[in-house]
């Protein structure tokens, strides 16, 4: 089941669209910070990541929040890793009355100076670990002690504090706000706290981090028990996990029944993956006897709620009369949407399954022969308001309409014989293939080998370049093969 969205992906819903975007590159973040030695360069990166934060915070909640929530972690990169705040004020040094705030609310005196002796030390030449200021806290430590030692002490054994019982929801939100500037075992802590409120929301989030590693050591089967305390509560977003754990064997058994009947307690509180995942199971035969009626029903639903991969499947089975009857309109209709919110595949069925109807339409239509062109031409466009022709003169190609009147000159190495289907017609330049419209204006550029049938299919022309098989839209944004025929 390929086209199942894998819980590794972390979607954690927090404050705006902008720190959404954000999140979604976080795994290549982790990777890096693993990677990195505990020094510069990993200080270096969660200073950056804190003002990365700073600034996003003052669109989403003014100045003043965003640096309350900022200073306090700056306090802890003071405390336990010096340079990553050193980091941080030197990135904010861009708006002067900004570092001179930080500096003054959360700065000691002493702090101050070694920020100022750092930074000339940066200005006398590049700041390595070998000239680093011998009195001021190295890479990874700081006034308290170690980055390391407060990885120590935030774990998930961190004894609970009591507060003030609203369910978790403050530690929640301060667990979104460490998660998104990378303090990883700060959030762990905070969800921790807010779990152990009865917050199901951070019982999900711990499950999510588990599955990654991130603040802990990677672990499916400590996923599982989170996401089923979070679905126990009737998280539906954790009913939907522990469903693609029993199809994928992480942390259980591989177990297709059983994630049918979590996908269907997801689906029950509109979850619109779960949706669409129960018709990948139905119309593959995976926990349940093969039903593409059945199939057909959930991917609509999960469609008509959105789900862009749903609507792909939608018009798949209305191509081929799959559990719903064949109808071609209803297919591009459901499929030109799915294409047009990014989905990979679907450009490439869009293409293929009018391809036959276009070939035909060479066999049908007026072609071009004259004793006056070097070599028959293609045929006239099938638009009745532009009945124009390719036409070879000189060894150059062009085009002209049906009283032999030259609309296009003949510049072109080839073109190809059934033209502006769809409004363009494929021409070569220079060894190469691009389209034009009909006053001759390049619409893609001439960058490729081949193109089959040489125009567009609802939208999409089938090319080849540098070897690869690709798939364009009428502006050119290049689109992979998911599969060759």
């Amino acid at each position: 089941m390929k086209t199942i969205i894998s819980i590794c992906f972390l979607l954690f819903i927090v404050m705006t669209v902008q720190a959404q975007q954000a999140m979604h590159s976080y795994t290549a973040a982790v990777a890096r910070l693993h990677s990195l030695s505990d020094g510069i360069n990993k200080s270096k990166e969660r200073g950056a990541a804190l003002a990365d934060f700073y600034y996003a915070r003052i669109d989403e909640a003014g100045k003043e929040k965003a640096m309350t929530e900022t200073g306090d972690i700056l306090r802890q990169y003071l405390d336990y890793d010096f340079y990553a705040a050193f980091g941080f004020m030197m990135k904010t040094a861009r708006t002067k009355e900004d570092m001179k705030a930080f500096s003054d609310r959360y700065m000691q005196k002493k702090e101050r100076e070694m920020i100022v002796q750092l930074a000339n030390t940066m200005a006398s030449g590049s700041l390595t670990e070998k000239n680093y200021p011998a009195n001021i806290p190295a890479p990874g430590k700081g006034v308290k002690g170690t980055w390391a030692l407060i990885m120590d002490k935030q774990t998930i054994n961190k004894p609970v504090a009591a507060t003030t019982n609203n369910n978790g929801k403050t530690e929640l939100d301060k667990g979104h706000i460490a998660y998104r500037v990378k303090n990883y075992p700060e959030a762990v802590y905070r969800y921790k706290l807010a779990a152990d409120k009865g917050n199901e929301e951070a019982m999900y989030n711990l499950g999510l981090m588990y599955t990654e590693g991130v603040g802990f050591k990677q672990s499916y089967s400590e996923a599982l028990n989170w996401f089923k305390k979070a679905a126990e509560k009737e998280y539906a977003a954790a009913m939907y996990n522990i469903g693609v754990m029993h199809y994928y064997a992480q942390g259980t058994p591989q177990n297709y029944a059983e994630a049918i009947q979590w996908f269907k307690k997801a689906a029950e509180k509109n979850d619109i993956k779960a949706m669409n995942n129960l018709g990948i199971m139905y119309d593959n035969s995976q926990g349940v006897p093969k039903n593409h009626t059945e199939a057909f029903s959930w991917y609509k639903k999960a469609a008509e709620k959105g789900y862009t991969q749903a609507k792909h499947n939608v018009g798949v089975l209305y191509a081929f009369g799959r559990g719903v009857q064949q109808n071609y309109p209803e297919a591009r209709k459901w499929l030109k949407e799915a294409a047009s919110e990014g989905y990979a595949l679907s450009p490439q069925v869009l293409w293929a399954i009018d391809k036959a109807t276009y070939v035909s339409l060479l066999l049908n239509t007026n072609i071009l022969t004259s004793d006056k062109y070097e070599e028959d031409g293609g045929s006239f466009s099938m638009d009745k308001n532009f009945e124009v022709a390719p036409a070879k003169l000189n060894g150059k190609w062009g085009f002209i309409d049906s009283k032999d009147k030259v609309i296009i000159p003949f510049q072109y190495e080839k073109a190809h014989y059934l033209s502006f289907v769809e409004g363009f017609a494929a021409v070569m330049q220079n060894g190469k293939w691009g389209f034009i419209d009909k006053t001759g204006k390049t619409v893609v550029p001439f960058l490729y080998d081949d193109i089959e049938l040489g125009h567009f299919v609802n939208g999409y022309a089938k090319v080849v370049k540098n070897g690869q098989t690709l798939f364009i839209d009428q502006k050119g944004k290049e689109i992979k093969a998911v599969f060759t025929e």
